[in-house]
Formats: structure tokens, C-alpha cells, sequence
């Protein structure tokens, strides 16, 4: 490549075919003309790129461009004015994921660390960091990732770090979380609990085995441990990708033949380089089938044939060095849509239990080669192609909200959506690998017998491979496989009568997505799987991601305007051809044509203008006032609307809980808020504001200074139907105000904003809503005589068997300093929590009823009476801090429970429960003492990867399990409890 583009540049060659990075003003000569192969997605794309010729001021320069059969380009043939009469649209720079904030932050502070610690971050390997020995021996002396974690919670590595971060951060999500640090440390804590117990069930497999299934495993014990941390981190989403491609497999085509004529050519400082860069590449996802054995490949008018995996992950060719390769199992669910990989088989879905998962052993390669006496041929009519699968792709644990009117359909995203590419041959069999040299044929036939190496050792002689006589080298049928991160939309539109009407949809939402953001429709990609609606039957799920490893965040831009997003994807199904099933002038994309045979757009087009009538008119009891639109999202709407100058009011409910308002989305939604200049005001009612205890009011005032949001009083007027008030964004234009039928849209949350079962809707009021600002004074009231508060800055690791004692301890310090602990004398425990509806809070606070019991009981058994709320079915739980799906499941756990700790517990559920947590003991002789709580249980969290829990599971076989469990809990921030005479 170097060779030609400097030949062009003396003009020896007037002619260079070339990738679209020649946008980015590259000025390699006097180009007098560019010719464009299909016409570019934006004014700016076309702008730059035909830019390119006539720079240095000729006296004539041309641009040419050819229209393909796509629905763009198809419309700009037909009216090339109106697309060179577009205007240039702003840059858009969004800071606003948290994600990808961390990410850098992570990696900021691991820096800092290996620098103090005189460490070489680029050449460091996974196993060395989170101390697994390759050869499965014990790690000697502290691991370093447990240094790294104690570094990071040091008094002066946030003295030394504070000031960079700050800068780093600037107008993210991000900026004002004071626990930013403890965030990395517990990713960092989750991912080597992970990395270890995949090590530590390679080490049981090993000890437990001999001979050549002992090896297999010591030989992915390397293969784990070796890989570069930089990279591992990279893909596992710890740290940035920068944006570019994470794994480019190259095609090697060194052999005896092309070898020669290497040597003849190269010099003495080409030869030097590492040779992967000599070679042809491409993203990982098309190598595992464009380059996979079998496959026939045309590099420079000859084509190669390609006959086997690159055994050499870390240096690819003439290096000496072998390297294990990356053996894995993928999974998904059929069930809920769950999907993964893990080095072990999985038992069961890791998102809902279910255990009949499918399950694929796939290999990752570092790349392909050709076999040292390749002989290439140059028919290139002939070449041999393997056809691509659909990807596995999954959003996770991602919640569902509604396209705008929930009876429309709906919608979910998430930002670390899983996307598994995988080839199995052109049979759909797999391949049989050897590990010994990498050489790989089809599964079922004869091309790995007695096979000889492919590449020889010492490139001299040709020997029979040592691989056939090891049993453990020539795998079992594997797919070849590759992971992606990225941002993933799932959709679900009910009147699809097909799978070939959802892909025909899915095709045109993303040829309507990729238009409106600019970008060509190839960078997202598509899939379509059978998964469960929102009655429970199979639905046809449309699925959208990025195809860039870490995501670019252009899927989940869909949520920002679904509306004209489907409208547009009206348009396009509309196919000016008139066509029957679907073809190139609506929604027959090349990464389609397998579909081709089914793709149904007339299907397509019925149900999305289905969609665009019932969301055009709202329903007369949603029309809050009279303008009124029903938006996706209140805080996204308003923070894509919200301009430097505007305000923003949000209407806390009755009842609400505290804790919620550091959730992700809340704090996301304050800090993008404060970085854009447009300040927030928090209201609450008189009577909430009233009902508040002393704990609540100290951790309210808090989380407004960390937030940097005011608070005020005022009462939030409903809509005639009893809309209820969510917020209003005042600006010089006027004010638009957020109203839904569906009260939980305005409970503080990851939901809030969001209606589930009536739509949330904008329209403009007159005048906005009046508030008087709380003062300082008014979040602090006067502690009572002999009344106590403890402010908890953290709480330590502690397993959850030995909670009770330590948070016990902290209640009978405060409590002998009011003077209300009386041993011998407690006969009840009443406690009233809106919110304690999961296995893992219920069982922190069973723990702590059975050691105040055992400190301050009067009799044999303590009576532990319970409030709480009826349950919000909103997601398939799996993990011990998901909430039961079921009321009587709750009920029992409690009670099975309590009896292993020695206790008499009773739920009572119910709507009225009353704001707060509020723990009462009463004595024998009448005297009761309350505890508060401002955040109840739900302030500690799991340390580490969240254990699962099996809600299928009997309730008494559910207690027993929470009664063994010895996961680990601590606390991040601040929270407060207040001791206090009845």
C-alpha cells in the first residue's frame, strides 16, 4: 500500500482506490478528479470527500458519483438538488453515558496506579494482574488488582487524583458522584471475582482429570492467563476501546512460494515489522467466515485458499512463539433472550434461570493462514464462499418501556448489549482444529487424518504433526466465533404477522435511523429472533445494534424521536418499485440478501402505519392540555429540548423513596442537566415534605448538593383526568409541562419518566407552576434531647452472615447512648419499608432482627412484624437483589426464613404502606425506641458478581439458600439512621 501511494504521488500510477477515511483531509498529491462508488449519507460526508480533488488549484477538478441501487442513493439520482441542497447538520458530542465515562475513568486511575507502582501497563497479562498462575499453581504475595483496589479507596489517592478526574469528567454523567473511585474499585473487585472462579474451575477440572483432558484444560489455564490486560479489559468494557476496531484478524498467505519472493524484496528495515501489517485484515466478525478454512480469498488477482487457524494469539507469524488459543462456550436463552459465553458449559440462562439453554463450543481466532505449499490460482469467478449467520444478539437485563402509547408495542436498549458472530462452515457442521499447528478442516470428513503441520517449525522440513497422536489437540466440532459490546435496541411491534415482515421493518427503521443521524445504514446491524411478548406468546423481536465493539451510541438515538424514526420507515417500505416481498429501492440491504426469499415489506408497511395512526391522536384522557404529544422518555425529551438559560421543575409524588434519587438515571439526568446550564428544581408537596424524619431530611440536603439541584415547596397541579405532574421545562418561548395517567411515572427511578401502562405526554401550560425554595435551616431540624444520628461515610466488606453483628453493634452504641437498649426486655420488631421487596435486603434485615433478638429478647421468640407494598412485575428476576415476582413467594421466604433465625415474622402488604423505614422495638414494660433508616437496606450492595438466586425454587428451599449464603455486602456514600424514644 505504501508502495503504491507513493507511486501515485510521483505519478508513475493517476489511478487510487481508497476507504473513506480520505475524508479526513489527507493531501497525498494533485488529484484532479474522485470518483465516489455510492453517494455518501450526509452533505458533510459528500462535501469532504469530493473536497479531495482539485487542492492544490488546478485549473479543472471533477467529481463524479455513482448512485447504486439503495434507497438513498436511488433518491438522490432522482433529485440530486434537494440532497446537495441539504443543510450541514451541527456536530453533536454527547456526554451524557455513564458508561463510557467510567470507562474512562477507569482507565485514568489505573494508569495513575501503574505509574506509581513502576508498572508497564501495555505489556502486563491478565493472569499476573488478578494473580491465576498459567500453570494453575497457587499466586504468591497479594494479587495486584486487590493493590489496585486498596490504592483506590486511599484518603490520598483521592487528594491526588480529585483534580484530574474532575477534568475528565467535566459535563458527564458522571461529574458530581463523589463515589466515582469506589465505582472502579468494585467493576474492578466484580471482574476478578469473575476471572478467578474461571480459573479456579480450570484448576478443579485439572486436578480431577489425567492424560490428555489434563492437558486440554492446562492448555486453556495458558491460554486465559496470557492474554494482554490492556486488551482483556478493553473487551470486557473496563476501560475505552477508543473507538476503533478491537480485533482486525489478518489473512497470512507467507508460504514457501511468497516467502522467497519476500526475501528477494524486502528491506533490511521492512523486515523489521511485524508482518500482520502486510497482510490483508478485516474486523474479526467477517474474518470467521471470509477468511475461515475452506474459504477461498483473492489477494492481489490470485486467490488463496485459506487451510487453517494462526496458532500465535500475541505475535502472529515468524515469531517462534506458540500461544493457546481462546477456547469458549457461548449460550443463549430462547427463553428470555439472554445470551453470553463463559470458558466452562453453562447449566442454565444466566438472566432467567431457564436451563434449557443452547450452547456452542467456539474458538476466537487470532487469525488465518494458508498452508506453506499453497499453490494459488487466479480463476477469481470460482472462489469458494462461506454464507454468514445471523448474529446471537441480547440486550440483557435491559428494562421495557413503551413505543410512546404502550398498546403501540415497546422498546428497550442498553449500552452493553451482547452480539455473538459465529460461522460453523459451509455445512453448518464446524470445524476440527488442530492445536498443535492450527491447521482446521470441516467436521465429519477426513481433512485433519494424518495430517502434516501447517507451517512448518523450521520452515525446512515437513514432518507428520505431533498433533495426531495427542488426544487432546484435534478439537471437537467448533463454531469460529467472536464477542461484541455495543449498544443494542430490541423492538417490538405488535401486527407483524412474520418473521420476514419484522426484518423487512427492521430494515427500513435502520435505513431511516442511519439518514436521519447521517451515518451509512452498514454501521448498524440487524437481527430478528422469536422471544416472548408482551401477552406472553412469541413475538418476532427486531433487533439493532452498533456494529462498532464498544458501541458508537447511534441505536440508542432512536429513543430520542421514535415517531419520525418510523415515519420515515414508512417512506422507505413505500418502495417507489412497487415491489411484492421487498428488493434494493426499499429494503434490500447486501447483509440481507439471505432474507431475500422472505422478506415481507407490505406486512411491514401495514403495521408501522398502524403505529403512526394510533400514536398521531392521543386518547382524550391523556390529553392533559391541549397540545399534548406522547413523548418516550420525559428525561430524555427534556434534555434534548432543554437549551443554556431554561429551567427544569420536577414534581416529587406523596411518597417516594429517597434511595432512588442516586440511581443511575436520576443522577445521569441531574448532571447532564447541570453541564448544559439549565438549572433543576426539585418540589415537593407541604405534607411530604412535612412527613419527612431528621435522617430523611439530612440525606435529602445532601443529595441535592451533590447533584447540584435546589429544592422547593409547592403543590404540582393534575391534568382533568387526573393526570398527574412529572415535570415542566421553562424557557423564554414558554413552558412545556410532562403529565401521565400512570402515577409511577413520576416515581424517582430508572422508570422515571417512563409510562407503562398510560403514555407520558408534552404540552405547553400557562403560567408554570409557582415553588418557594426550601432553605438551608429547613433540611436540618433540631435533633431531640437524647436523640441520636450516625452518619455512615461507607460501609466495609462484611459476608452476609456476620451482618447483623456489625450493623447490630452500630445500633447498640447509639441506642446505649439514648439510653434505650434494654437487654431482656424486647418482645417485637416492627418495621415498615415500602421497599423491601427483594431476597437480598429481606435477608440484611432478618439478619439484624436475629442478633437485636438475641441481645435484647424477653422470651424464647421475638415477634418481627413487616409492611410493605405490593410488587411491580417489571423483569424476570434472577439475581438475590432482583424482586420477587410473586406476592406469596415473599411471604413465605419471610417466614420460612425467620424461623431458621429464631424468629415469629409476619408481612402484611399493602398500598398505604407509610413513607419511610422506620424500625420499631417494643419492650416488655411498654417502652419502644425507633430506629430510621434514610435509605433502609437497600444502601448495601454486593461485592463482587451478584450471586443468582432461584425464584422458581421452593420458598423453604429459597431460605435455606439465603440462610447458607456467604456473599458479601458493603456500603458506597453516605447514609444515615437516627436512634430515637418512642
Amino acid at each position: 500500500m505504501r508502495d503504491f501511494e507513493e507511486q501515485f504521488k510521483q505519478g508513475d500510477i493517476n489511478l487510487l482506490a481508497c476507504s473513506t477515511t480520505m475524508e479526513m483531509g489527507v493531501d497525498i498529491g494533485s488529484i484532479e478528479a474522485v470518483l465516489m462508488t455510492n453517494v455518501p449519507p450526509s452533505i458533510a460526508n459528500y462535501n469532504q470527500r469530493a473536497g479531495r480533488a482539485g487542492r492544490r488549484g488546478q485549473g479543472f477538478s471533477t467529481s463524479l458519483t455513482l448512485a447504486r441501487n439503495t434507497p438513498l442513493d436511488l433518491e438522490t439520482f432522482a433529485d440530486p438538488a434537494s440532497y446537495l441542497a441539504r443543510k450541514l447538520a451541527s456536530p453533536r458530542v454527547s456526554l451524557d453515558s455513564d458508561r463510557i465515562a467510567l470507562r474512562h475513568a477507569n482507565a485514568y486511575l489505573l494508569a495513575q496506579w501503574f505509574r506509581e507502582v513502576d508498572g508497564e501497563f501495555a505489556r502486563t497479562k491478565t493472569g499476573d494482574f488478578f494473580g491465576c498462575r498459567a500453570d494453575l499453581r497457587p499466586f504468591e504475595g497479594l494479587p495486584p488488582v486487590d493493590a489496585f483496589c486498596e490504592w483506590v479507596r486511599l484518603p490520598t489517592t483521592a487528594a491526588n487524583t480529585d483534580a484530574g478526574l474532575k477534568r475528565l469528567l467535566k459535563g458527564t454523567g458522571l461529574e458530581f458522584d463523589t463515589a466515582i473511585r469506589e465505582h472502579t474499585a468494585v467493576m474492578f473487585e466484580q471482574e476478578a471475582a469473575s476471572f478467578r472462579r474461571t480459573w479456579q474451575r480450570l484448576k478443579d477440572d485439572a486436578d480431577a482429570l489425567e492424560g490428555p483432558a489434563k492437558k486440554a484444560i492446562e492448555f486453556q489455564a495458558r491460554r486465559l492467563c496470557k492474554e494482554f490486560l490492556l486488551k482483556e479489559l478493553a473487551n470486557r468494557s473496563l476501560i475505552p476501546g477508543s473507538g476503533f476496531p478491537t480485533a482486525v484478524v489478518p489473512f497470512d498467505t507467507l508460504c514457501a512460494e511468497t516467502q522467497k519472493a519476500q526475501d528477494r524484496h524486502r528491506s533490511d528495515e521492512e523486515g523489521t515489522r511485524d508482518r500482520r501489517y502486510e497482510c490483508p485484515t478485516r474486523n474479526a466478525d467477517i474474518a470467521i467466515r471470509e477468511y475461515a478454512p475452506g474459504a477461498e480469498v483473492v489477494v492481489d488477482g490470485l486467490v488463496w485458499k485459506s487451510a487453517g487457524v494462526t496458532l500465535n494469539w500475541l505475535s502472529p507469524m515468524d515469531s517462534g512463539q506458540r500461544e493457546p488459543q481462546n477456547l469458549r462456550w457461548a449460550w443463549w436463552c430462547d427463553q428470555c433472550g439472554g445470551a453470553g459465553s463463559d470458558h466452562q458449559m453453562p447449566e442454565r440462562c444466566d438472566h432467567c434461570g431457564d436451563p434449557n439453554v443452547k450452547t456452542e463450543q467456539f474458538l476466537e481466532p487470532a487469525g488465518f493462514r494458508v498452508d506453506w505449499n499453497a499453490q494459488p490460482h487466479a480463476d477469481t469467478d470460482q472462489a469458494v464462499y462461506i454464507e454468514p449467520k445471523s448474529p446471537k444478539v441480547s440486550v440483557g437485563d435491559a428494562l421495557w418501556q413503551p413505543l410512546l402509547q404502550p398498546e403501540s408495542g415497546r422498546i428497550r436498549a442498553s449500552h452493553d448489549g451482547y452480539i455473538y458472530h459465529h460461522s460453523r462452515g459451509p455445512n453448518d457442521k464446524g470445524y476440527e482444529i488442530c492445536l498443535e499447528c492450527g491447521r482446521a478442516g470441516e467436521a465429519g470428513t477426513d481433512a485433519l487424518k494424518d495430517h502434516w503441520p501447517l507451517t512448518p517449525r523450521d520452515k525446512k522440513a515437513i514432518d507428520r504433526c505431533p498433533g495426531n497422536d495427542q488426544g487432546y489437540a484435534i478439537t471437537r466440532p467448533l463454531a469460529l466465533g467472536h464477542e461484541v459490546l455495543t449498544d443494542v435496541v430490541e423492538i417490538q411491534v405488535p401486527g407483524l404477522e412474520n418473521d420476514g415482515a419484522a426484518w423487512a421493518l427492521g430494515a427500513a427503521v435502520r435505513e431511516s435511523l442511519a439518514r436521519w443521524l447521517g451515518i451509512e445504514p452498514r454501521e448498524l446491524g440487524i437481527a430478528v429472533a422469536a422471544r416472548d411478548g408482551q401477552l406472553g406468546r412469541k413475538a418476532p423481536s427486531i433487533y439493532l445494534f452498533d456494529e462498532a465493539s464498544g458501541g458508537a451510541g447511534y441505536t440508542p438515538r432512536l429513543l430520542d424521536d421514535i415517531y419520525h424514526v418510523f415515519e420515515r420507515a414508512s417512506h422507505v417500505l413505500d418502495c417507489p418499485k412497487e415491489c411484492e416481498m421487498g428488493c434494493s429501492a426499499c429494503v434490500l440491504a447486501a447483509d440481507l440478501y439471505k432474507q431475500q426469499g422472505r422478506l415481507d415489506r407490505r406486512a411491514a408497511l401495514i403495521a408501522v402505519r398502524a403505529f403512526l395512526e394510533k400514536n398521531a391522536e392521543l386518547p382524550e384522557e391523556d390529553r392533559a392540555v391541549a397540545d399534548a404529544k406522547a413523548v418516550n422518555d420525559a428525561a430524555n425529551t427534556i434534555l434534548l429540548r432543554a437549551r443554556s438559560g431554561d429551567s427544569v421543575t420536577v414534581f416529587l409524588p406523596e411518597a417516594f423513596d429517597l434511595a432512588e434519587l442516586s440511581s443511575i438515571k436520576m443522577r445521569s439526568f441531574f448532571s447532564s442537566a447541570s453541564a448544559r446550564g439549565v438549572p433543576m428544581t426539585l418540589v415537593l408537596s407541604h405534607k411530604s415534605f412535612d412527613n419527612l424524619a431528621e435522617v430523611e431530611r439530612r440525606f435529602l440536603r445532601d443529595v441535592a448538593v451533590r447533584n447540584d439541584f435546589r429544592l422547593g415547596l409547592g403543590q404540582a397541579e393534575s391534568g382533568p383526568f387526573g393526570n398527574c405532574r412529572i415535570a415542566e421545562l421553562i424557557s423564554s418561548g414558554g413552558a412545556k409541562a410532562f403529565f401521565s395517567r400512570d402515577a409511577n411515572a413520576a416515581q424517582p427511578g430508572e422508570r422515571w419518566g417512563v409510562g407503562e401502562t398510560h403514555a407520558v405526554v408534552a404540552g405547553s401550560i400557562t403560567p408554570p407552576t409557582s415553588f418557594t425554595l426550601i432553605a438551608a435551616d429547613g433540611l436540618e431540624r433540631q435533633v431531640a434531647p437524647g436523640d441520636k444520628v450516625e452518619v455512615m461515610l461507607g460501609f466495609g466488606q462484611c459476608p452476609v452472615g456476620q451482618f447483623g453483628k456489625r450493623f447490630g453493634a452500630k445500633l447498640k452504641q447509639q441506642m446505649e447512648a439514648a439510653g434505650i437498649w434494654h437487654p431482656g426486655q424486647l418482645v417485637r420488631i416492627s418495621y415498615s419499608d415500602r421497599y423491601l421487596n427483594a431476597p437480598l435486603p429481606m435477608l440484611l434485615f432478618l439478619r439484624t432482627c436475629e442478633n437485636l433478638a438475641a441481645e435484647l429478647k424477653a422470651g424464647d421468640t421475638v415477634e418481627v412484624d413487616v409492611v410493605v407494598q405490593p410488587l411491580k412485575k417489571d423483569r424476570v428476576p434472577y439475581r438475590i437483589f432482583n424482586d420477587w415476582d410473586q406476592e406469596g413467594d415473599r411471604e413465605d421466604v419471610a417466614q420460612f426464613l425467620g424461623e431458621k433465625l429464631g424468629l415469629d415474622v409476619a408481612l402484611e402488604v399493602t398500598g398505604n404502606a407509610i413513607h419511610g423505614r422506620k424500625l420499631e422495638l417494643e419492650y416488655a414494660d411498654g417502652r419502644k425506641a425507633l430506629v430510621l433508616l434514610d435509605q433502609g437496606f437497600g444502601y448495601w450492595r454486593i461485592v463482587g458478581d451478584a450471586p443468582r438466586h432461584d425464584f422458581r425454587a421452593a420458598p423453604a428451599a429459597q431460605a435455606s439458600d439465603l440462610y447458607r449464603s456467604n456473599t458479601a455486602v458493603s456500603g458506597t456514600g453516605e447514609s444515615y439512621f437516627a436512634v430515637a424514644k418512642r
